[in-house]
């Protein structure tokens, strides 16, 4: 029998897809529905197969399939772009019934729009030859990334032609995807544009939260303190290394200035110090992932500024979480954040290596302080608004009622145009005793 219910996959980390992921997942039980979690390595075609909030049980691909009750689940939303076009067809013709929505949560650069094919119709020859004329020093390096984006250009590729439903985040990356997988485009609207939601609004004024911020301002210097805070992957393409450049003049301006790395440490260390002088680097503190919300929100909100200067970026589900707080944010003015949040003035933009626009940017939130306060509350208002996550889990709804209800109609027609009796008679009592999703249950 169809539930109420949900089978959502996601990357198994703590960045920003799975961090979307568990808030809707999370919202979405407090209107009755219930969901599971699956992540997938397409290389080993191991499952992760998580029950409700449970721990994670493995197998390979085959047996998960024969195993798992497929008739429960209502929709699959995939939220991740790594199932082999083979592996989802099995998915298909095991679970006839259910509409596969994808989440495009970034486009990975087209293999078409790769270095080594840039300026002419190119064989995989020559690929080979392009990648074997690189410096023998960085070859096998560069080899392997080919190779890897390739793949994952291929496997998103695939998603975006197969899905029932595509939800882009912004227009940005809608009509991105327009541009770079043109032969995707079936016209059919199967496209939507849904933004990322955040619960954030319930620690702005939670009272452990301010007392949590708090101790960490007077842990960095009171009243006098100027922190800085990075919520991400600590990696040069968020960013990390020319926010590292700026911190470093900032520090030798303001010598009770500190910066917060909330990510993972372990990767990005060396590519902070490396940018910044011997002699600072005390003053940058490595966090680790914030894995409690209630500790992440007190970090932000004791924070004078949260810079997130992305060379490349969709959405940022970790800016909307700082804005929530009431924090002045500092953008990458890229791609789908220039929509979302520069272009609006809900963020102080700054393009990709500006350092010195950065310092300035600092120098200017900290020497204003009252105002920029002020500007932050204006933001999180808008944001509150806009971006609230009961707002956005009624979009997703939205859409998933219409996706079933879309799947289901497909399918009696082609059964009935091929004069399948008993293949829609079967579709036809699926739909009319178990139709999911009923409003008086799941609406706020």
């Amino acid at each position: 029998m169809i539930e109420d219910r949900i089978l959502f996959s996601g990357w198994g980390s703590n960045g920003g897809v799975d961090a979307v992921v568990k808030s809707l997942r999370t919202k979405l039980e407090t209107r009755n529905i219930g969901s599971d979690f699956i992540q997938y390595d397409p290389n080993s075609r191991v499952v992760g197969f998580s029950e409700e909030n449970n721990n994670p049980t493995w197998y390979n691909f085959e047996d998960f399939v024969n195993k798992i009750d497929w008739a429960k689940y209502a929709v699959i939303d995939l939220h991740s772009c790594n199932f082999h076009k083979e592996d989802l067809k099995k998915i298909r013709i095991i679970a006839e019934h259910i509409p596969i929505i994808y989440h495009v949560h970034g486009l990975i650069a087209h293999y078409g729009r790769l270095e080594a094919e840039e300026s002419q119709d190119t064989s995989m020859i020559d690929v080979m030859n392009w990648l074997n004329s690189r410096p023998i020093e960085t070859r096998e390096k560069e080899i392997k990334k080919y190779f890897k984006d390739w793949q994952a250009c291929k496997l998103q590729e695939m998603l975006l032609e197969e899905a029932d439903k595509l939800i882009y985040l912004t227009n940005f990356t809608y009509k991105a995807s327009q541009e770079w997988y043109p032969e995707c485009s079936k016209g059919n609207k199967r496209e939507v544009i849904i933004p990322n939601g955040s619960d954030f609004h319930i620690y702005s004024e939670d009272s452990r939260v301010k007392e949590k911020a708090r101790n960490i301002r007077s842990k960095f210097g009171g009243n006098n303190a100027k922190i800085i805070i990075y919520s991400g992957r600590i990696t040069v393409p968020k960013g990390a290394a020319d926010l590292a450049k700026a911190f470093d003049k900032i520090k030798e301006k303001y010598g009770e200035a500190t910066l917060l790395m909330v990510g993972d440490a372990y990767e990005g260390k060396d590519l902070v110090y490396d940018n910044i002088r011997p002699e600072y680097r005390d003053s940058v503190i490595f966090t680790g992932w914030l894995k409690d919300k209630e500790d992440l929100a007190a970090h932000l909100k004791a924070a004078d500024v949260l810079a997130i200067p992305s060379h490349h970026e969709t959405f940022s589900i970790a800016a909307l979480e700082g804005m929530f707080m009431g924090t002045p944010v500092i953008m990458g003015d890229v791609d789908g954040s220039h929509e979302v949040y520069v272009e609006p003035q809900l963020a102080y933009g700054t393009k990709p290596g500006d350092t010195n626009r950065m310092v300035d940017l600092f120098n200017y939130l900290f020497e204003n302080k009252e105002r920029a306060t002020k500007n932050a509350s204006h933001v999180k208002m808008i944001v509150n608004e806009k971006y609230n996550l009961d707002k956005v889990t009624d979009m997703n709804l939205g859409l998933y009622s219409q996706a079933v209800l879309s799947r289901y109609s497909n399918l009696m027609n082609f059964y009935i145009s091929n004069n399948r009796k008993q293949d829609a008679k079967r579709i036809y009592d699926l739909m009319s005793k178990n139709l999911p999703f009923n409003p008086q249950i799941v609406m706020r």
